[in-house]
């Protein structure tokens, strides 16, 4: 299924429609490469197919820019209650995350709500892997009851008029899930460096859907044993968030490990 390495990042092709059925052989291959990829690297590049995401592409990282344009106390009016969303700027980027985004027609845009879709069933599908895999299926649908989809857009600063490349530090999403779409303008590293931008006069954009669980999450108890111990005590997405918003004046993040684990 891997057709390609980038960086020894797996790359895994989903344009193929078996895939979608749930019943295939090549779907239960896909769901074992899918947990391998995500226990080696905890991540994976996919490849959708050139015809899928061409014109969302182009609508998408044109629109952006000129999303940004608009002067800060109004884009400072997008804002939610949970923890980093709305609108915020932490030089060198600004940031725009767009809470529950498919909800109706929250983004009041067809080209975001068609790039939300997409993603979100891309999410929806992988996270079934995921669960198949594992032979927890039947926890699936309680999992997504409680999930919601959120868009986020980023534009980063040129570095000519930052005079360094550097981009966002090092850290780790306080999402359930990311999925990450940036412009021609490369500059995501995987977690042994900061993110770095390219040496590029060019303005670099990026988009993605992240998952947001609502409620608490725990350990199933037929998965603990003596051999298999708890490693973790319930997680609440929303109190994490609100703990790492703590430790942000200190520059450091909170591990997931030291906030819950046992």
């Amino acid at each position: 299924m891997a057709i390609q390495t980038q960086a020894k990042i797996p790359v895994f092709d989903f344009s193929n429609l078996d895939l979608k059925s749930g019943t295939s052989t090549s779907w239960f291959s896909a769901c074992k490469d899918v947990c391998n990829a995500l226990e080696r690297y905890g991540c994976f590049m996919v490849e959708l197919g050139k015809n899928t995401l061409s014109e969302l592409h182009n609508a998408m990282f044109t629109s952006i820019p000129e999303l940004f344009e608009f002067p800060t106390e109004t884009k400072l009016k997008v804002t939610y209650d949970r923890p980093f969303h709305g609108y915020s700027s932490f030089p060198p980027f600004e940031r725009m995350m767009i809470d529950n985004a498919t909800f109706k027609d929250v983004t009041q845009n067809e080209s975001a709500n068609s790039y939300v879709k997409l993603t979100a069933e891309l999410d929806k599908m992988v996270t079934r892997m995921v669960f198949e895999n594992y032979c927890v299926k039947n926890y699936y649908d309680s999992l997504m009851e409680s999930t919601t989809h959120n868009l986020v857009l980023l534009k980063y600063t040129e570095p000519e008029k930052t005079g360094t490349n550097q981009g966002i530090p090092s850290h780790t999403d306080k999402h359930f899930t990311t999925i990450i779409h940036q412009n021609r303008v490369k500059g995501s590293e995987i977690k042994t460096k900061d993110v770095m931008l390219t040496e590029n006069s060019e303005t670099r954009v990026s988009l993605g859907l992240v998952s947001y669980n609502n409620k608490t999450i725990w350990v199933l108890e037929e998965f603990v044993d003596e051999q298999h111990p708890l490693l973790y005590k319930p997680l609440n997405l929303n109190d994490y968030a609100h703990a790492h918003i703590a430790s942000i004046a200190q520059r450091k993040e909170v591990p997931i490990a030291a906030y819950c684990g046992v």
